[in-house]
């Protein structure tokens, strides 16, 4: 049996869309914590959680944390996810617990768990980024996945990337998620499974074993996305040269402008900064064209014994000092991340950095 935990805040299509994809490309049961639960469009969402007989939805506001609600969103993320892959060592019928994201969709081979050697604790599930374009008829349908050098250098000449890097080619994470073996030594970060000594566990890649990102897909998402993300608390956890966006949404936002404006300069950050050059990817056969959410796994339902370890873990969790489940969010560069490890360059050019691209667009009048 597999479980995923994911900490969200979204709207109701969008959770929709990740609990059908989920539940189809091969998780048995969602444990989904909703980080604002009072937050306009919540109570939807909640209401719609309840309903589905293969998810636990956690109400975690304040009360869920009491005194102790870590400030970050990626130390909430993991800290709950970690919780979640703890409470369930107790489930000997639960093999894998994985920590996805509410915009993310796993796609799982049975065939490709199965064959992981016994003495690996964690899986590594392969990064597929969705193109990002101006606007999509419904879901995206093209994605990207991590590039070799050949590939990387035919994108860079045409100059759909400022670099021949994976850093360059896709705008969110490179890293994937992690499954872990339940088991109280062993714990769930962002993009990592961390051993009791604090070191990144060994895990095992197939890539068989996909996870499809819905990363700033479209204007419209990317303004949505990075304002909330923005406005979560402390700055998430992101990688070299993103970071720069989010200063750069934060900017807009703070500005003086009407919410018109505002929203007309997210859009132009948007193609500035992140909108892929889908005419090439689809000409150089870079992308995989599939819905991510037409799986047909039938989930297992949980057992008795299952259901009652996860619901009084959480109820005794409640509202108490749950520091000891968190062990840290992500690690530095990760695979795809250029030579050595080492950041790559961001769109430059015709994608003006998104400080620079920033500057100009509140230098406009409105």
């Amino acid at each position: 049996m597999l479980i995923a935990a994911s900490t969200i805040k979204d709207t109701v299509q969008h959770v929709r869309r990740f609990v059908r994809g989920n539940l189809g490309g091969g998780i048995d049961h969602l444990v989904v914590f909703l980080d604002q639960p009072r937050a306009p469009g919540q109570d939807e969402v909640a209401d719609f959680l309840d309903q589905e007989p293969h998810v636990t939805c956690v109400r975690a506001g304040r009360g869920w944390w009491g005194e102790h609600r870590p400030a970050g969103l990626n130390e909430r993320q993991c800290t709950n996810a970690g919780l979640v892959s703890h409470l369930l060592a107790d489930a000997p019928e639960v093999q894998w617990v994985f920590h996805v994201d509410g915009d993310e969709v796993v796609r799982i081979d049975p065939d490709a768990l199965a064959a992981v050697p016994a003495d690996v604790p964690a899986v590594r599930l392969a990064p597929r980024e969705a193109v990002s374009k101006a606007t999509w008829d419904g879901d995206p349908t093209l994605f990207k996945r991590l590039l070799g050098e050949a590939d990387l250098q035919r994108l860079h000449q045409r100059g759909a990337i400022a670099a021949a890097t994976n850093q360059a080619h896709f705008h969110g994470h490179l890293q994937g998620k992690v499954g872990v073996r339940p088991r109280r030594d062993l714990w769930l970060g962002l993009h990592k499974a961390i051993a009791a000594d604090r070191t990144q566990a060994p895990t095992h890649a197939d890539e068989r074993l996909e996870l499809f990102h819905y990363e700033s897909y479209s204007g419209e998402e990317f303004a949505r996305k990075w304002g909330a993300m923005t406005t979560s608390g402390p700055r998430v956890s992101l990688r070299a040269g993103r970071s720069a966006v989010a200063d750069a949404v934060r900017d807009v936002l703070e500005g003086e402008a009407s919410p018109d404006a505002r929203h007309e300069r997210l859009l132009a950050l948007f193609e500035e900064t992140t909108q892929d050059d889908a005419e090439s990817l689809v000409e150089l056969g870079l992308v995989l064209e599939l819905d991510p959410t037409a799986g047909t796994h039938a989930p297992r339902p949980l057992s008795e014994g299952a259901r009652t370890v996860l619901q009084r873990g959480l109820a005794e969790a409640h509202g108490t000092d749950r520091s000891a489940y968190f062990r840290g969010t992500s690690p530095r560069g990760g695979p795809g991340a250029g030579p050595a490890g080492e950041p790559g360059t961001e769109r430059v050019g015709r994608r003006r950095s998104a400080r620079s691209a920033v500057r100009r667009l509140l230098g406009r009048s409105t």
